[in-house]
């Protein structure tokens, strides 16, 4: 008798693409099996073997990859026994088509003239997405129509630069890159230009103009008129220094970008010179107790006058708009006089020569009558006291209220000084007017005194 051992066969197994059975630019794709111990496992192309057996461990495992279009079959056979079995099912690897390459074309615009630019695929198909992008971000997609294509982007500086459109079969996932780019040049334009400087400035040295906004190829500085002086490519005037009057500065932008454009912006302003005064108006003489005015000569807009005066005169006001100053001369002046000095000064310019005013003692000074009066104080005008009187022995004196009716009078020497009463009565708090008369033959003397009580 004999025995027959029956063994066997390797188990069916499905094969699994791990690309689907499709093949797109060359693209490989795993075919993986989960093998049997002791099995090798070969796969034929149609007929032929493609590539070596494979032998089973039990786990799941990459028996090939597949790159090339036909149809896949995987045969098993044991180890031993030489039982053999067909996995189960075959796939196909069908060329599928892979989106046509179309030209794109670049464009130039300048910014401002135009919202959008445009970038052109020459043509596009049909059931295919195309993809614009940007320094490797996608912008947009646009799906093909069997014509050409616009893509519309921002007409603006950050715009510049490669855009590449990429192709997509939707039903496929296949894909191709343009093989050329597309280059957006958006050439800017150039700003307004704006001026800043001074309304007034002085005609000596240099002076500088501020510009902004300015991004031009070109820039050309102009001053009129060109006998105030001279301006460089900075904006920075050297003065001519005998001018003084209008100025304009003028400033031209231009650039070859866009066509060519210019554009221009003009400063008004004014110059001055170093202030000088020619001569103090007034008095040239004052006494003690004198309040005078005084003027400089010429005046000039905007200065200021610096009034110096030596001890015993004091600036009561001034005004320089007016170029004026009421000095009061509260000492004695000597006999050789006093100097007043005043210096113009200007923002622009500076502090300028300064002219002085000699001011002497009249004939008349030798009088010094109190302007207040200041009944029961404690201080020295709590009564008239009027110095120098010893030396005009018939000193007469009359003193008025402010409607001319006589409150007091002295004939002779004034040696009870007046303290503020009529008749024995208190005069209420006013200013009253006086009179003296040296009878020497020189002028009366007038003037106010204002009686203060508490």
């Amino acid at each position: 008798t004999a025995s027959i051992s029956i063994s066997p066969g390797p188990s069916l197994r499905t094969v699994v693409n791990t690309g689907g059975p499709v093949s797109c630019n060359g693209a490989a794709y795993n075919l993986v099996l989960q093998t049997e111990a002791d099995v090798n496992y070969t796969i034929y192309k149609g007929a032929v073997i493609y590539g070596d057996a494979v032998a089973g461990d039990g786990q799941k495992k990459v028996l090939a990859n597949l790159n090339e279009v036909g149809e896949y079959t995987v045969k098993a056979e044991s180890k031993g026994s030489f039982c053999k079995a067909d996995m189960p099912g075959s796939f196909i690897v069908e060329p599928m088509k892979t989106p046509a390459t179309y030209e794109l074309e670049s464009d130039t615009v300048c910014e401002g003239t135009a919202a959008t630019v445009e970038i052109k695929l020459l043509d596009s198909e049909a059931g295919i997405d195309y993809t614009l992008s940007f320094e490797g971000i996608e912008t947009s997609v646009l799906p093909g129509t069997g014509g050409p294509l616009s893509f519309s982007i921002d007409a603006k500086a950050s715009s510049n630069g490669q855009y590449t459109i990429t192709a997509s079969n939707t039903q496929t996932g296949c894909s191709i890159e343009m093989p050329t780019k597309a280059t957006i040049l958006v050439q800017s334009g150039i700003n307004e230009p704006k001026l800043e400087g001074s309304t007034v400035y002085c005609n000596k040295g240099t002076s500088q103009i501020n510009a902004t906004m300015v991004n031009g190829e070109t820039v050309n500085w102009t001053i009129s008129p060109a006998t105030s002086g001279t301006i460089d490519n900075t904006g920075l005037i050297t003065w001519n220094n005998t001018y003084i009057g209008d100025v304009t500065v003028a400033l031209k932008v231009s650039t070859t970008a866009c066509g060519g454009i210019e554009k221009t912006a003009t400063f008004d302003t004014k110059v001055t010179t170093l202030p000088t005064i020619d001569l103090i108006k007034g008095d040239d003489i004052a006494c003690r107790g004198n309040i005078k005015q005084y003027e400089v000569s010429p005046i000039s807009p905007g200065m200021t006058y610096g009034w110096d005066t030596p001890s015993g005169v004091t600036i009561k006001e001034k005004n320089d708009g007016l170029g004026t100053a009421m000095l009061e001369f509260s000492a004695d002046i000597p006999t050789e006089g006093i100097g007043i000095k005043v210096s113009p000064t200007s923002e622009q310019c500076g502090v300028g020569a300064s002219v002085s005013k000699l001011v002497k003692k009249g004939d008349n000074c030798d009088l010094f009558v109190p302007n207040i009066l200041t009944p029961g104080s404690a201080d020295k005008n709590s009564v008239w006291v009027i110095e120098g009187v010893s030396n005009f022995p018939n000193l007469n004196i009359e003193i008025f209220n402010r409607w001319g009716s006589k409150v007091y009078a002295n004939t002779g020497m004034y040696t009870k000084p007046w303290d503020g009463t009529h008749n024995g009565q208190p005069l209420p708090t006013a200013t009253y007017y006086y009179v003296i008369d040296r009878a020497d033959g020189t002028d009366k003397i007038t003037g106010s005194v204002t009686v203060v009580r508490d």
